[in-house]
């Protein structure tokens, strides 16, 4: 229960994260470039949680 929580937490912040990248105004690439380096944190940080609850 404590492990769906958590991913649940990382996957509020990782949302809020992506809504205030996109009220920024820039360019395409670089809000690519910013989606790119979240998703990639996100899927570290699942990859974390999951290997430490083992």
């Amino acid at each position: 229960m404590k492990e769906i929580i958590r991913l649940v937490g990382v996957a509020i912040i990782a949302a809020i994260i992506v809504v205030l990248v996109s009220l920024i105004p820039m360019n395409a690439i670089m809000k690519s470039i910013i989606y790119a380096i979240v998703l990639g944190l996100f899927i570290y940080v699942v990859a974390l949680i999951m290997r430490l609850n083992q």
